[in-house]
């Protein structure tokens, strides 16, 4: 079998979001500066800066305001950050009020309850009532919003999970408003001929919507 496979991809660079989230000592703002504006100089074209959330469940997030206050932004670069409530969403606001903030926004629902539970504090259901909301703050704040799909490929917690899972999850976004999403394999398990398979049925499915994003972790060597 033959792959169609695209051209070429661009590439999202997240280490000071995703890569520093899981540290327990606190990494200093200006360490995390450098690194957003070094990535920029780069040539990526979309910098992932911080995480909004609460520094009590991420230590790194306390500094997140200073963060995107202190970042020589250049032009072409799109600087994203992650937020995983309405508190998340308010304190991306006010930066973007400031004059500092992001471009966009990205929130992280998972195809189980399982793994919501344990990521977002809440079953998808009680998740998915609470999105208007932030859809609506960023609307009113001028940046874009992003809904990350969590265990695309399986589950840490509940086990494989079907395709229709995710596609659920797009539809329902899509009837909210929003414009972007990101499919991620959470915990690195899938393999090259199932994200082959969805990615095909995926842009089958959704031709137009952007949508066709894609998170891996390298946890069993086949991220790349």
């Amino acid at each position: 079998m033959k792959w169609k496979l695209p051209r070429s991809v661009k590439v999202t660079e997240l280490l000071c979001r995703d890569g520093l989230q899981h540290e327990s000592h606190f990494i200093p703002t200006e360490t995390k500066v450098y690194f957003v504006d070094a990535f920029s100089d780069c040539g990526f074209d979309t910098v992932e800066v911080t995480n909004f959330g609460h520094p009590r469940g991420v230590v790194q997030t306390r500094d997140a305001e200073e963060v995107f206050k202190r970042i020589q932004r250049k032009p072409g670069v799109t600087y994203k950050c992650y937020g995983m409530n309405r508190r998340a969403f308010e304190r991306a606001a006010q930066t973007k009020q400031d004059g500092n903030g992001p471009d966009a926004v990205a929130f992280t629902i998972s195809t189980t309850d399982e793994h919501c539970q344990r990521n977002a504090g809440r079953p998808v259901a009680q998740y998915l009532t609470e999105i208007p909301e932030l859809v609506e703050i960023a609307r009113g704040n001028g940046f874009d919003i992003d809904m990350a799909i969590a265990c695309v490929f399986g589950c840490p917690i509940a086990g494989p999970v079907p395709h229709a899972k995710a596609f659920e999850l797009i539809d329902r976004g899509l009837d909210m408003g929003i414009k972007k999403f990101t499919p991620c394999d959470t915990t690195g398990e899938a393999s090259p001929e199932r994200v082959y398979e969805f990615y095909t049925e995926l842009k089958e499915r959704y031709p137009k919507a952007d949508c066709h994003l894609a998170h891996f972790h390298n946890t069993r060597g086949k991220g790349l």
